[in-house]
Parts: C-alpha cells; sequence; structure tokens
C-alpha cells in the first residue's frame, strides 16, 4: 500500500489530491494548519477509516513542522506532495515586506523545511513533488503587469530549492520534482481560471506516475513537459 503525505489538504488541490490517492487505495496522511470544523477530513475518516490520517502541520511554523514530523516518526512515506500554499495579490506601488515574508515563508521556506524533515521517513525511491507555479519562471516572466510578484518570487526560490534537493537526495534514489498544475478553479486561482480541480488532479498525478529518476531536479507542466526555469 502506498503511504502519501499531503499539505494544505483541506481543501482545492490539496483535497483533491488526498481523494484521489484515497479513492487508488494509498494510506494518505492529510495536513493543515488547523484541524478544526473541516468537514471533508471528517467525511473521509468516515469512509476510508484507518487509511485516512488527518496532521496538524504549519508550513510557516517550523516549531509545527518539528511537531508534525515527530508524531510521523514511525510513518516511511513513498510520495510527499509539497502542496500548501498562499498567493498575495499586491499592486506595484504598495508592496510591503510582510507580504514577500509571508510568501516565502509559506511558499518555500515551508516546504524546505518540510522535506528536510520528512527525508528520513522517506523510502528508497520514493518522490517529493513541490507544488509550483508557471509564475515562478524566470524565462517565462508570465503576467508581470499584475500583483503576483512576491507570489512568483517565492515560487522561484521554490524552484531552486527543488533543485538542491534532488542533488541531496539522490543517494537515496529520492525523485524530487516541481510541478506547475496549471490556471485551477480554487479559491486561490478563481471561478475564472482555466482548469477545474479534477481535471489539474488527474494530469499532475499522471505526471507523477510517470517519473523516475532521469527527470528529478525538473520543473515540469502538469501534462510532464519541461517549464523553462
Amino acid at each position: 500500500m502506498k503511504t502519501v503525505l499531503i499539505t494544505g489538504a483541506n481543501r482545492g488541490l490539496g483535497l483533491g489530491f488526498t481523494r484521489h490517492y484515497l479513492k487508488q487505495g494509498a494510506r494518505v496522511f492529510a495536513s493543515a494548519r488547523d484541524l478544526t470544523s473541516i468537514d471533508a477530513f471528517e467525511e473521509l475518516s468516515s469512509t476510508h477509516g484507518e487509511r485516512f490520517t488527518a496532521i496538524l502541520l504549519d508550513a510557516a511554523l517550523e516549531s509545527s513542522i518539528k511537531e508534525a514530523a515527530s508524531k510521523l516518526k514511525g510513518v516511511r512515506f513513498d510520495l510527499v506532495l509539497n502542496n500548501a500554499g498562499v498567493c498575495p495579490d499586491e499592486a506595484f506601488g504598495t508592496w510591503k515586506a510582510d507580504t514577500f515574508a509571508t510568501a516565502f515563508a509559506v511558499n518555500a521556506t515551508g516546504p524546505a523545511l518540510i522535506s528536510q524533515a520528512m527525508a528520513p521517513l522517506l523510502n528508497p525511491g520514493a518522490t517529493l513533488v513541490n507544488i509550483s507555479s508557471g509564475l515562478g519562471s524566470c524565462g517565462a516572466n508570465l503576467s508581470p503587469e499584475t500583483g503576483l510578484d512576491a507570489y512568483g518570487a517565492s515560487k522561484t526560490a521554490l524552484n531552486l530549492i527543488t533543485r538542491r534537493l534532488a542533488t541531496k537526495l539522490a543517494t537515496k534514489k529520492i525523485t524530487v520534482v516541481a510541478i506547475s498544475p496549471g490556471w485551477v478553479q480554487t479559491r486561490m486561482g478563481g471561478e475564472q481560471a482555466d482548469l477545474t480541480v479534477g481535471e489539474s488532479i488527474a494530469a499532475v498525478t499522471a505526471t507523477i506516475e510517470d517519473l523516475g529518476l532521469e527527470r528529478s531536479g525538473s520543473f515540469l507542466t502538469r501534462s510532464g513537459d519541461s517549464i523553462p526555469w
């Protein structure tokens, strides 16, 4: 039975990934920064029993990451999905340090520290996926007219962390990639986005299934095509 850890699993893509892997028969540990009154988690626990476990984990807090890792120390994972993220929208001329700090804390530092904490819990041959964004591509430089600058910069940092983790974890034959799920109809992406959660999840999970060590350190679209750094 595959064992999976998904961060930011209480809604949107994270919840979509959780439902997908439970349907596939996996044992899923789903994390959120607040576990109170999550109806979806109650439903999944009732439906899937011991194959579903909710974990308290705030990607912005180092202490929370360490505590979660301590609670999980007896588990061995085949797949970790660093999905938790924030997407501040702040126009140039009104940029604030706190906005950038929060974006980097959740979108870059958080996944870096989560990966570090979970590395001893990864099975040889496991996969570590960082959910990134096309806005993190310096080469593409998407939508520079928008206020998504702190978000894009934090995803660029996440991409670099991905490449460095790929080298650090290569001796355990762990594949590490950054994947852009596309513009998805979630609370973060908005109703005007191109893709439903189901469409994005289907493509991303198919790409994950096809991954091997030869692609470790890559930045990919949901369909597995390379994105310029």
